[in-house]
């Protein structure tokens, strides 16, 4: 699953339909299942049915990481119930200012739940000199998709008091796909990428801590 989640937190377009595919034949190849490797190359509905499968498993991952951030949200940013709580989400929300440093902090994981320490060994490093080519980064997907989770979890206070709101299907793509685009942004500057990538990385795979999002568009 860790395959097709850190490639893609919301595949949608025929480019990550084949996207999808291809994963699925270098999987089949990787456990040596080279008879599904080759029917996933030559039969396009069996490789369509089978990433199908892989989208409805998606959804219940990103639910899973909807649910941490709902829990601490809240608390983070200080939301009770009221006129005070409907302005301090708008102003969070609107150029999505809870990304940064000077107003909180959101969860990639918890104790509860981490996807990171789960997949820690999917992890890899932009550099390959040592040493950093030992200090593994949190993937784009992984990250985009838990700030569209913070979003999401947000949007539950926009009217003063908490609404539970769904994080299904393609509600919230343009979101995570404005975080993707930040982060490639800053993947152009190895070294500060490389930075923030593997700190959050080390931060949570040593104990699922909390972790700053500011860094991201300092």
């Amino acid at each position: 699953m860790a395959d097709f989640l850190f490639t893609t937190a919301y595949p949608s377009d025929d480019n990550n339909w084949k996207a999808l595919r291809s994963l699925l034949r270098r999987c089949s190849r990787r456990l040596k299942f080279h008879e599904y490797a080759e029917r996933f190359e030559e039969d396009v509905k069996f490789g369509a049915d089978i990433a199908q499968v892989i989208l409805n498993r998606l959804t219940t991952e990103r639910k899973i990481v909807k649910e941490v951030a709902g829990t601490h949200v809240a608390g983070h940013y200080g939301l009770r119930p009221g006129e005070s709580c409907v302005a301090r989400v708008k102003h969070l929300i609107e150029g999505y200012k809870y990304i940064f440093a000077e107003d909180s902090e959101a969860f990639f994981a918890s104790p509860r739940s981490s996807l990171a320490q789960k997949h820690a060994k999917h992890f890899s490093s932009v550099f390959e000199e040592a040493p950093r080519n030992h200090e593994l980064e949190l993937p784009i997907p992984l990250v985009a998709l838990a700030a569209t989770a913070v979003h999401c979890a947000l949007q539950e206070w926009k009217d003063g008091a908490f609404v539970k709101l769904p994080f299904h299907g393609n509600t919230y793509q343009d979101v995570y796909e404005h975080h993707v685009r930040v982060l490639e942004d800053i993947l152009i500057e190895r070294s500060k990428y490389h930075r923030l990538m593997s700190d959050i990385a080390g931060k949570i795979i040593a104990g699922a801590v909390p972790v700053d999002v500011g860094a991201m568009e300092e």
